[in-house]
């Protein structure tokens, strides 16, 4: 028999209202695959500059300035892009994912944390490394079992693995980016500096994007439970 998640005591289905989260989803889903685009073309400029300058090194072949001048800008015009994006998704993934941790406590759920630790805890440091992690399988695990309770097809072949991976990729992802960005701060940095901050930029845009999909997926997978839920109870006053 399956454990049982983190909380299992919940009231029954008619006594409850959940608030609407389904347009959250699905704007959150939108402009995740905007940045999913955005990320892809990022990590694209990493390794053509990791070619670049590999080819400078390797084959001791100088780059033009106006070369020089076009990486610069396609750089330029990749980073801005990605950081748009990734604002815009940041906004709109902790809206939904603030309402669906509301939503549990709507349902009786005796949630480890305050709604707003939902939001806040992705801007506390040291503290985000683990606890919108514990937020999420709390979200996972507690619509995982209520859907399964009305429907048991909804929870058939979902397991918690899903989460360990894309946290997982999503830390060292952030941390190999901090690392290439960070090798090139100063104001000269050598072209071996280059290519190798170019490298690992390529492997976390790489990782950035496997992550990336997988919490689509679990937004999709919680938005689908989270909605045959709704379906069944009274609109919320």
């Amino acid at each position: 028999m399956e454990n049982s998640p983190l909380d299992l005591n919940v009231t029954p289905a008619q006594s409850f209202r959940l608030r609407d989260n389904a347009q959250r989803a699905k704007t959150a889903l939108v402009i995740g695959y905007i940045l999913l685009g955005a990320t892809l073309l990022s990590a694209i400029c990493s390794y053509l500059d990791y070619d670049i300058t590999n080819r400078v090194i390797e084959a001791s072949e100088p780059i033009s300035k106006e070369e020089a001048a076009s990486v610069q800008s396609r750089d330029a015009l990749s980073s801005i892009c990605l950081l748009l994006s990734s604002i815009a998704f940041i906004v709109v993934f902790i809206m939904w994912f603030r309402r669906a941790y509301f939503n549990l406590e709507q349902m009786g759920v005796k949630t480890q944390f305050t709604e707003g630790w939902a939001s806040g805890a992705w801007f506390v440091p040291f503290l985000n490394l683990v606890r919108p992690f514990t937020i999420m399988r709390e979200i996972w695990e507690n619509y995982r079992y209520k859907a399964a309770e009305k429907n048991e097809a909804l929870n058939r072949g979902e397991t918690n693995s899903v989460l360990g991976f894309w946290w997982a990729l999503w830390l060292i992802g952030n941390i190999l980016n901090n690392i290439s960005t960070r090798m090139t701060w100063d104001d000269n940095p050598s072209i071996e500096t280059i290519r190798t901050a170019s490298l690992i930029g390529t492997i976390a845009g790489a990782l950035d994007i496997i992550s990336l999909l997988l919490l689509l997926n679990i937004i999709k997978k919680i938005s689908s439970w989270e909605n045959s839920l709704r379906a069944d109870t009274p609109a919320y006053p």
